[in-house]
């Protein structure tokens, strides 16, 4: 059986939501890619590549060899899969010895069983190797903008949550949870629902993870994935399409959001087709605007510097950063990207488009102090139990020191 290894090619189109995490860390729906290409394959990962800049950071998650073409070019056989691809195609099963799957609009490289020394050399190139036969997938499935992350959120919720009713059995429901609709409803080990909890499995199925709590009053309608040590406050609104990482608190009303895992958004508030990374929290009333008033395709830019692109989406509300915050009552235009490490508090809606360490207020926009930063980092990565190692600094060094020049001003 060949061996499952996962590259993420070394473009940065995906920042700020790769800042911190290779593309195959990302979570995509329910699960993170990662954890889906393995789950497809039936064992695990066997190796990864990545951009050296966060190679040491994949050391310390991982235990499979990290950046080592050694290890790659030792392996007989191995299926050579693109993190940027979300769910491992159709054509995956019948692949040939040999053979590489691309992706139709791009050409980019998604998948290929091959020898591992013909792999490295498609590492090391950037491109699919002579001699290896190239077939065009029937669907586009690569992630080019961090906004894509919300292009093809319903078809990776739905894979992911398939996959978890096929394989998970439910705990008994309580009697004092509203059940509507058809679909199923998992309520996996140690899972708590507590009374006048209303779910709704009208349009989807829901999946309410190990040592979840649903808390009284609030409601959450299916497609949706609640994760393991995640809280959904008193009287909350999850509505379709929304995944929720490990160990996040969640109230107000969110519809299409994804949270990596570790992010607060406690209190009310709307948040709309966004994707929140790690260690984000969202102040009292923070809005979030997913729709335009013309009902027109929104556009975008991943940094300011960069020119903005049409989304294709006519719902796109907000892509955060790590350790992003917002102060009470910020308010967030549709299809804004705000950076890592940004601190967010005035009265008028920020920039559409903030760069890494911004800290922005009525007075103006400055730079976050590194000092200022890491402890407050710190202390909000210890409430969860979590201690940043060396490496988790020293990335997060360096990118403050590629944030925009904001003039020496700092705060």
């Amino acid at each position: 059986m060949p061996d499952l290894w996962i590259f993420d090619p070394p473009s940065n189109d995906l920042a700020p939501i790769t800042d911190l995490r290779a593309a195959f860390e990302l979570r995509t729906g329910a699960r993170t890619t990662s954890e889906r290409w393995s789950a497809w394959w039936g064992g695990k990962v066997a190796g990864l590549f990545a951009h050296n800049d966060l190679a040491s950071l994949l050391r310390e998650r991982w235990e499979c060899p990290v950046n080592d073409p050694a290890a790659l070019r030792s392996a007989s056989e191995v299926v050579l899969a693109n993190a940027r691809c979300l769910i491992p195609p159709a054509e995956r099963d019948n692949l040939e010895a040999g053979t590489a799957l691309v992706d139709p609009d791009s050409g980019q490289l998604i998948m290929a069983r091959i020898s591992g020394e013909v792999a490295a050399a498609i590492i090391e190139s950037g491109g699919v190797a002579k001699g290896v036969r190239e077939i065009p997938a029937t669907e586009p499935c690569i992630l080019h903008h961090p906004w894509d992350i919300i292009r093809h959120r319903n078809t990776a919720l739905a894979h992911d949550l398939g996959a978890m009713l096929h394989k998970s059995r439910s705990e008994p429901i309580p009697t004092h949870a509203h059940i509507i609709g058809n679909h199923r409803v998992i309520l996996a080990e140690d899972a708590r629902v507590m009374p006048g909890v209303i779910l709704d499995a009208t349009d989807g199925p829901i999946v309410i993870d190990k040592a979840a709590t649903i808390r009284p009053r609030a409601t959450i309608c299916g497609p949706a994935y609640i994760g393991e040590r995640s809280t959904i406050l008193d009287g909350a609104v999850i509505r379709q399409n929304t995944s929720i990482g490990h160990a996040c608190k969640v109230n107000g009303e969110v519809s299409g959001v994804i949270l990596q895992s570790f992010s607060n958004k406690a209190h009310d508030g709307f948040l709309g087709d966004s994707y929140l990374g790690e260690w984000v929290n969202l102040g009292a009333g923070t809005i979030t605007s997913n729709l335009l008033n013309t009902y027109s395709d929104i556009n975008a830019r991943a940094m300011p510097d960069a020119q903005r692109k049409a989304t294709g989406l006519t719902f796109l509300g907000a892509i955060i950063g790590d350790h992003t915050k917002t102060a009470i009552g910020t308010l967030i235009t549709t299809g804004s990207i705000l950076g890592t490490g940004s601190m967010i508090a005035r009265t008028t809606p920020p920039p559409v488009t903030t760069g890494r360490f911004a800290w922005i207020t009525d007075a103006g926009e400055r730079t976050y102090r590194f000092d200022k930063f890491v402890e407050v980092a710190r202390s909000a990565m210890s409430r969860r139990s979590v201690t940043p190692s060396d490496a988790y600094i020293d990335r997060l060094r360096a990118l403050h020191a590629l944030a925009p020049d904001r003039n020496g001003a700092s705060a």
